[in-house]
């Protein structure tokens, strides 16, 4: 073999060799996880298998099953909640009973108990809504008395009291909210951006900005909105006919409407009027020639 592709090899497997050490560091690690976790149930399996045979749960026995207990907060709202409790054991962490591991019997128990806890909770829903309508009774009925002023005065002093007390708090909690949510700035309005901008007065660059796009969005607008009329108006009107038709219609002896008579009239007499005062002009202009006893001339006014 030549010395050109040894050296080629020798790259290849030098390259195939750094390619490959990943994955081969990927899969020691997956069989030790694989040997650690064998070893773990072997170990779970062994302490099993020591208290397979017993009549009391004592605590040693508790400390070697279970490395870890989660009790979760309970939710405050719903009492009837069940209280969500997780169990880790040692070696082999959190495990749950499979559902083809639990006999009929739990089942039926576990559907017994839901069905309790719904009852519960309708029962509590419905005595939450008749104290809710016994306690707006007494308030209508609280209400009612103390605009009749027949409270007495106890009654008065203790809802004065209450009274203040809630304004307290509700002001507190507005000062609150306030503190969370701070007010926004708030922008001018188009209309008083235009009516500063018409009085002379300084706008700043972005109610500037907003003042450019106002003007030419609305100078689009208009212009879309007077092509439209003109095109409205070409489909609806009919074309307006020319002089020349007219003078055409006229010379072959075709009938003119009013329009078109009144048009073709009032050409008639500009011209007429026109003729008439070239005439005039041409006579003037003789006759101050024959005056002044020059040559006369046959045309001075074209």
């Amino acid at each position: 073999m030549s010395e050109k592709h040894s050296k080629r090899f020798l790259t290849e497997y030098t390259e195939e060799q750094v390619s490959l050490e990943p994955i081969i560091e990927g899969l020691e690690e997956k069989i030790n996880n694989l040997n650690n976790e064998n070893l773990k149930t072997e170990s779970f399996l062994e302490l099993a298998r020591r208290y397979t045979d017993f009549s009391e749960l004592t605590t040693p026995m508790l400390n070697e099953f279970i490395d870890k207990v989660f009790i979760y907060e309970k939710d405050k709202k719903n009492s009837n909640e069940k209280l969500r409790v997780d169990i880790n054991f040692n070696f082999i962490g959190k495990f749950e009973v499979p559902e083809n591991l639990i006999s009929p019997y739990e089942i039926e128990e576990w559907r017994k108990q839901e069905r309790e806890l719904e009852e519960k909770r309708q029962k509590s829903k419905e005595l939450k809504l008749i104290q809710n309508k016994k306690s707006c009774e007494r308030q209508r009925e609280f209400r009612r008395r103390r605009l009749e002023g027949e409270l007495t005065e106890e009654e008065l002093i203790k809802y004065e009291k209450s009274r203040e007390k809630r304004q307290i708090y509700n002001r507190e909690y507005s000062k609150k909210l306030r503190e969370l949510n701070p007010p926004k700035e708030r922008k001018l309005s188009i209309a008083k951006i235009v009516k500063r901008k018409n009085e002379g007065l300084p706008l700043s660059d972005e109610e500037l900005k907003r003042y450019t796009d106002y003007r030419e969005r609305t100078n689009k607008n208009a212009r879309n909105r007077n092509a439209r009329i003109r095109d409205h108006k070409k489909l609806t009107t009919p074309p307006k006919i020319t002089f020349e038709q007219i003078k055409a219609k006229k010379k072959e002896g075709l009938p003119l409407d009013d329009e078109e008579m009144k048009r073709y009239t009032a050409y008639k007499n500009k011209r007429n009027a026109r003729a008439k005062l070239k005439r005039q002009a041409k006579k003037l202009a003789t006759e101050k020639l024959a005056n002044e006893n020059l040559e006369p001339i046959t045309e001075l006014v074209s």
